[in-house]
């Protein structure tokens, strides 16, 4: 309901922004019960603790890969629409190498394709993902 209400704009986020930034800095202290209830059930994990070990261990990496590619994929998207974000630099440099490569491959007579450049990084050819930095 919190989603819809923020999707849809009918809820600002500068209502809820003290309550969430309150819950947030206490969150560890939400896990407390269910680390007791683990340490109850001891004797049972025992057994598996080799197994348990597993599965958190892969759950924590399959969780951070796709973290990972969800925040790359939705900048990626954010960028192409024209959206500020902090990958956009180097969305605007991979859409700037393949028009680099186009110029270059398009047999120009005038030589133009290969002397192209990036504007962040004058004369070199070579686009850098932060932009205002030379590669």
């Amino acid at each position: 309901m919190l989603l819809v209400l923020l999707g849809t704009h009918n809820l600002k986020t500068k209502y809820i922004s003290e309550a969430c930034d309150y819950l947030i800095d206490n969150m560890s202290v939400f896990f407390i019960p269910a680390g007791v209830a683990i340490m109850g059930c001891f004797s049972i994990l025992e057994a598996a603790a080799a197994k348990f070990a597993f599965v958190c261990i892969a759950t924590t990496v399959i969780v951070f890969l796709a973290t990972s590619y969800t925040v790359l994929f939705v900048s990626w998207i954010m960028a192409k629409l024209g959206k500020d974000t902090a990958l956009a630099p180097a969305v605007e440099a991979e859409n700037a190498a393949k028009a680099n490569i186009k110029n270059a491959d398009s047999g120009n007579t005038h030589g133009e394709g290969a002397g192209k450049h990036h504007p962040h990084t004058p004369g070199t050819g070579i686009i850098s993902p932060i932009a205002g930095k030379e590669a």
